[in-house]
């Protein structure tokens, strides 16, 4: 997915998403868990799993 859509998708800015992910703003938790999950179906816990597993 694009920026665009993901934004659109998720009900935010445009401008606000990009500077989320280019890590020029904070994304509040809510929201990064609410994208994860309702956005890309994934589940920070399961991620977080992955990841230490790694």
């Amino acid at each position: 997915m694009t920026q665009e859509e993901v934004a659109s998708a998720y009900g935010v800015n445009v401008k606000t998403y990009r500077r989320w992910e280019k890590g020029q703003s904070p994304v509040p938790y809510d929201d990064l868990c609410a994208i994860c999950a309702d956005i890309f179906a994934l589940d920070l816990f399961n991620l977080r799993g992955m990841a230490d597993a790694a």
